[in-house]
């Protein structure tokens, strides 16, 4: 009792997630953003785009203990006076439905790394912080690849559309048609249409 709710924001890459929780804590709301520092400051984010068969394990790993710390870090030291929810740029669960099993069915996890991951995951997720919803950014792969592009970051320049539609089809699987792999999935989703422009809206 008396504790923030945490809320996740879903959705491939140019969806809106950056622009919408830019405006959300512009309204005071505790947004916590992607990890991304912590991954490139001990090195695994860039060894992982390296060599995607050699570190997609443990880059997994890592990407699930840093939302999971980034959420319970947020969660002790914001009162609930203060800020009754927060938002999360994605959440551990899109690690589990979207890129572990992407990078599986892509050959750079084996059988033996994802069915261990999987294994790990339903063990870890018990004890990570309650999400109490998903605002799911739902936007075409066609529209997402327009905006990457014309935001031209670095890192991106060379993301082709089949990789958003793979994306795509996985985050519908998943908070469309409620496929879940590792199991129960009981949190609310609330569906957006983001093939419009939040920057103008």
């Amino acid at each position: 009792a008396g504790q923030s709710r945490f809320f996740s924001f879903e959705g491939i890459i140019g969806a809106g997630k950056s622009t919408l929780l830019r405006k959300l804590q512009e309204n005071g709301v505790v947004v916590i953003p992607e990890p991304l520092q912590a991954w490139q400051d001990n090195g695994i984010f860039e060894a992982f785009y390296k060599d995607m068969s050699r570190w997609s394990f443990t880059f997994q790993i890592a990407a699930f203990t840093t939302r999971v710390k980034s959420v319970e870090e947020a969660i002790s030291s914001t009162s609930s006076s203060s800020s009754p929810w927060m938002v999360g740029e994605r959440s551990w669960f899109a690690d589990s439905y979207v890129f572990e099993p992407l990078l599986h069915r892509d050959g750079h996890l084996n059988n033996m790394e994802h069915d261990s991951y999987k294994l790990w995951w339903q063990w870890a997720e018990q004890r990570a912080p309650r999400t109490s919803g998903i605002i799911y950014l739902r936007a075409s792969p066609r529209t997402c690849l327009k905006r990457i592009q014309k935001r031209s970051r670095a890192e991106e320049a060379d993301i082709p559309l089949g990789y958003l539609e793979g994306l795509f089809e996985k985050h519908e699987d998943w908070l469309m048609h409620r496929k879940t792999p590792y199991g129960r999935h009981d949190i609310p989703v609330l569906v957006l249409n983001a093939d419009v422009e939040f920057e103008s809206n």
